[in-house]
């Protein structure tokens, strides 16, 4: 439907990772990463703020009122909560200061959420062990990096997947009376894709 419910959009959004899955093979998305995509998927819109994207960037520009050289409160509690997350992975301290400012200088805020919804994941991470066979601490970093790492496959993965859910609802908004598409069809082309990703990425 021509809806955006972040609630709906999240099941979508889980629904095209499963539909990924189901044609990407073991040499495109090994057996052993695709729980933790699928958890990745599930953990991806929980920390979206009430009215999205709009109160993530007015929280960012909130954080930088006042005096330079003193932070707000508002900043160190979000700056607090995305070290927490950065902290559980292999990152260079290079890049994590690179991703701090570029969040605060609002270059990349629509990334913001993800940072709480990494943190949901780390708060609930027991409680997932307890229900799902063979979850450990490394599938916990494997998850976090899905959700907030852009050098990672399973971060463009997740991107893919989040932005294919959009298809039929813009349509709709454009005047389409329905469209229906096989999520295995938008991924038919997925080994291309995915290797025109890597190759901008290492270029």
């Amino acid at each position: 439907m021509a809806r955006y419910p972040k609630y709906e959009h999240g099941l979508g959004t889980v629904h095209q990772i499963n539909s990924l899955l189901d044609v990407a093979d073991e040499n495109v998305i090994p057996t052993r990463y695709r729980k933790s995509l699928i958890l990745a998927s599930l953990f991806l819109h929980l920390g979206h703020l009430p009215y999205t994207y709009s109160t993530e960037r007015a929280l960012l520009l909130a954080s930088n009122l006042g005096r330079r050289s003193n932070e707000n409160k508002i900043k160190r509690y979000v700056k607090t909560k995305i070290e927490k997350i950065l902290s559980r992975i292999n990152l260079d301290n290079k890049r994590k200061q690179d991703i701090l400012d570029n969040i605060f200088s609002l270059r990349d805020y629509k990334s913001l959420y993800r940072y709480f919804s990494a943190e949901i994941l780390v708060e609930k991470f027991g409680n997932l062990k307890d229900k799902v066979d063979g979850l450990n601490e490394e599938d916990l970093e494997v998850i976090i990096k899905d959700l907030v790492d852009k050098e990672n496959d399973g971060y463009t993965y997740l991107s893919l997947a989040d932005k294919a859910d959009f298809v039929q609802r813009d349509a709709l908004y454009f005047g389409t009376v329905r469209i229906d598409i096989s999520p295995k069809h938008l991924y038919s082309e997925y080994r291309g894709i995915i290797h025109v990703s890597q190759s901008v990425r290492r270029n």
